[in-house]
């Protein structure tokens, strides 16, 4: 039985991870960090809610009796984000979350960023913060660089393109069939994208596998 730390557990995609976990008979309990009390969670069983707030004041006792990680955390609409805001919930606090992890002994990681992830990507005055940009993409890219350094056993990146079902992703991009995009721009449901992140988790620890996995775009994560 495996305990696992989320990181943005009430966020489009990791609500559904938090469900997928506490429905997996392999899961003994669900460990929240939160900056606020969690009442749609409360009444479970497995779940415990852990504050800290804010969240850059986590330390190991908020993750403690975990044995996996997943993290989701971002800002939902980057585009009305400073750089510096952007840097810090997206980067720099997934990255207190992944050493804290690594500290109470948490072997198997999965972060989630977004497809074009690159650190080398620089700020354009066009794009901004906005999701995709040169900023985004650059942030993205450090709290790649900050999971991949903590030497997890196991580390799954997944970057999806547009999350389907999401408040913050245009109703229009529904209407664009896959099968005109590159895999890697594929979009997938936040629903199903959570259920893959937790399948995936499942197969690496009956697996016990090893190394990084990056895997991109909706199909790519989502194709079991």
């Amino acid at each position: 039985m495996i305990g696992v730390a989320v990181l943005g557990g009430t966020g489009s995609v990791g609500k559904h991870v938090v469900d997928s976990l506490i429905k997996a008979p392999w899961c003994s309990k669900v460990i929240l960090v939160s900056r606020r009390p969690l009442p749609e969670f409360s009444g479970h069983a497995k779940v415990e809610i852990r504050i800290a707030d804010p969240l850059d004041t986590m330390d190991t006792s908020h993750v403690s009796g975990a044995q996996a990680g997943v993290c989701t955390v971002g800002i939902g609409s980057p585009r009305y984000a400073s750089k510096e805001e952007l840097m810090r919930v997206d980067a720099q606090i997934p990255g207190i979350f992944a050493n804290k992890c690594a500290q109470v002994g948490v072997e198997r990681m999965t972060l989630m960023t977004s497809v074009g992830a690159n650190e080398a990507s620089q700020y354009s005055s066009i794009t901004g913060t906005t999701a995709g940009g040169g900023w985004y993409s650059h942030v993205k890219g450090v709290a790649e660089r900050l999971f991949t350094e903590v030497g997890f056993k196991q580390l799954t990146i997944v970057r999806p393109a547009a999350l389907l079902g999401s408040e913050h992703t245009p109703g229009i991009m529904s209407y664009v069939p896959n099968a005109i995009l590159p895999q890697r721009f594929s979009s997938a449901n936040v629903a199903d994208i959570g259920r893959a992140i937790v399948t995936r988790l499942e197969r690496s620890i009956q697996a016990d596998s090893i190394g990084l996995q990056i895997l991109e775009g909706g199909l790519g994560i989502c194709d079991l």
